[in-house]
């Protein structure tokens, strides 16, 4: 017998963990291949040294910059060759700050980097605006950090509520996936009204969504546009150590891409296998998860609805998706069963459009 794992809660709890309705059409509305020998400055800037523990290092030298078969090259290093200035250690890092802004859709980055106590590899986004926001109450969302020898990266996602509150567990704030070492992962993610998600290699590692309405500055992710950082900093968090006998250390960026939500094609597409078997509308009282249940494909998931149950197996990200299109404004559904999956590693469908700014 399948060892069920079973969660209670009120409907109208679960509810406050809503996701988008994702099933909806991308555009790859924006590129960088890197196929140039030079930044395009339209999208990009270097990012100038400041205060800020990621910043201490920073430089402008074209040393840390670099173009080789289509790829963008930023280094780490001793600055044994700068004598004017006074810095240990120099980092690149680029940003399209007050150039390119990133609305909703999806967000992807194809790098590899190298392994060095110290080396803090990162991709990360803040809020792209004019009006002065101190951080951490317009968001961070840090879509891949990498630190020391762990065999995983980080994503995590900084605000208000997470920082200064410290509340991090409701709903949880940081996610560990693996990666593969030395060799080239995608890093991702998805924001929408009402949730970021986050993805490695096409694979859906983490999603934090609006929690309560989103009070006390939990989700200011749907108030503003974002740019994107990407830097091969030092010293991780301030720390002094670093293992200068791994350096220079470089993060090498193939592409990023960015693909918007066609709100024209805004479809929610039925699911494979879909039947009601009763007419009858019961409160959803319990939520069961089948712990023990797996899919060969990740986003498939299966829902049954019974008596004011539902067991969710697979996929639990598109089962409650699905699960709260289902109910009533009264948190009630009839008794029914539904069976999806993907046809493709997506769930979209990419237009076939592109175009530059």
């Amino acid at each position: 017998m399948k060892r069920i794992l079973y969660i209670i809660l009120a409907f109208a709890a679960f509810t406050q963990f809503s996701y988008a309705q994702e099933h909806r059409r991308y555009a790859l509305v924006w590129h960088d291949e890197f196929d140039s020998d030079e930044l395009d400055n339209k999208a990009w800037k270097k990012i100038w040294r400041n205060q800020s523990d990621w910043a201490v290092h920073m430089s402008s030298d074209p040393a840390l910059y670099g173009f080789e078969d289509g790829e963008l090259v930023l280094r780490g290093m001793v600055n044994d060759f700068l004598p004017n200035d006074t810095a240990q250690f120099l980092t690149g890092g680029i940003w399209s700050k007050n150039r390119k802004a990133f609305g909703f859709g999806k967000i992807e980055i194809k790098a590899k980097f190298d392994v060095a106590e110290g080396f803090w590899p990162a991709i990360w986004m803040l809020p792209h605006t004019n009006q002065a926001i101190d951080w951490p109450h317009g968001g961070e969302i840090d879509i891949m950090e990498h630190f020391g020898n762990n065999p995983y990266v980080n994503h995590t996602v900084h605000t208000h509520y997470t920082y200064n509150l410290r509340k991090r567990t409701r709903p949880r704030y940081v996610a560990y996936p693996p990666y593969r070492q030395g060799e080239y992962n995608t890093y991702g993610v998805e924001r929408f009204y009402d949730s970021l998600v986050f993805f490695v290699n096409g694979q859906r590692t983490f999603c934090y969504p609006r929690y309560r309405g989103g009070v006390d500055g939990q989700f200011p992710f749907s108030e503003h546009d974002y740019f994107l950082i990407i830097d091969a900093q030092l010293g991780h968090d301030g720390s002094r150590y670093i293992d200068t006998d791994k350096l220079p250390v470089e993060l090498r960026v193939d592409y990023v891409r960015y693909y918007e939500l066609d709100t024209r094609t805004d479809v929610i597409p039925e699911p494979k296998e879909f039947q009601q078997t009763g007419n009858k509308k019961m409160k959803i009282r319990k939520v069961v998860y089948d712990m023990k249940t797996h899919f060969d494909n990740p986003d498939e998931y299966r829902i049954v609805v019974n008596s004011g149950k539902a067991i969710v197996s697979g996929n639990r990200h598109w089962a409650e998706s699905t699960l709260v299109q289902l109910v009533d404004e009264q948190g009630r559904a009839a008794k029914l069963e539904v069976h999806d999956w993907t046809d493709h590693h997506m769930r979209a469908v990419r237009l076939d459009k592109t175009y530059d700014d």
